[in-house]
């Protein structure tokens, strides 16, 4: 790696960098020195000298009353990215608990649009696990037509079951007869008859969806303990 290129890396800028090697090329010098060098302003030089100097990379010192720079051994710069090193790993527990309650905090996603919508339900398959769904079929099937088959097609290919509490109907009843051959387990209930939204649990997601011809709209919550709530509650109705 050229010297420009591992000083960038250090974190120097392009006028810096060139300060920096100009006074370790010639050693003790002058800021008219310096500017002549590297094609910058004397009060530019002065500037990037002091900062250098505030770094511990140059130092300066007074001779009949001009004043000269020099550089500080390039080795400064190992013991400098030490130094980094020691203090980034004395708040490395601090950053990792902020980023660990960061991770708690209940991600919210709003979807309107029956294509916003579908994206929900690309989501579900996403995670590749069981899923449990709180639904009507019947307004389902109304809504999406031929996208609702295809979503069960996704699913049994991906082999993905799913355990699904589904109005009593017709429909439904005719759904739960095609279990076995589409990995899924039905539980017909009278309390989804007028619901108009349906849930998703998946992971450590929750999705409610209200398919309203309107303005069919969804909402995607990511937090583990909302998910572990409604599996709960899921496992309640379906006992029932």
């Amino acid at each position: 790696m050229e010297a420009k290129s591992a000083l960038a890396e250090f974190g120097l800028s392009d006028k810096e960098i060139a300060v920096y090697l100009a006074c370790i090329k010639t050693g003790v010098s002058s800021v008219v020195r310096i500017a002549e060098l590297t094609d910058l302003p004397k009060s530019t030089c002065y500037d990037i000298l002091r900062s250098l100097i505030a770094e511990g990379l140059c130092t300066s010192v007074i001779k009949e009353k001009v004043q000269y720079f020099e550089a500080v051994g390039p080795e400064i710069l190992l013991t400098k990215l030490k130094e980094k090193e020691t203090k980034l790993k004395a708040v490395l527990p601090a950053l990792k608990s902020m980023r660990a309650t960061a991770a708690t905090k209940p991600s919210v996603e709003l979807y309107l649009g029956k294509e916003g919508v579908k994206s929900i339900y690309d989501e579900v398959l996403k995670t590749k696990k069981e899923f449990l769904v709180l639904g009507n079929h019947l307004r389902f099937a109304d809504f999406f037509k031929w996208f609702s088959d295809q979503f069960i097609l996704r699913r049994v290919k991906a082999k993905i079951p799913c355990r699904y509490i589904a109005e009593q109907s017709e429909l439904s009843r005719a759904v739960k007869k095609q279990d076995k051959d589409e990995l899924r387990q039905t539980h017909i209930n009278a309390i989804m008859n007028t619901q108009k939204a349906e849930c998703y649990i998946f992971g450590d997601k929750v999705a409610f969806v209200v398919l309203s011809k309107n303005e069919p709209i969804g909402v995607l919550i990511e937090n583990k303990d909302i998910a572990n709530l409604q599996r709960m509650l899921f496992g309640h109705v379906w006992k029932s």
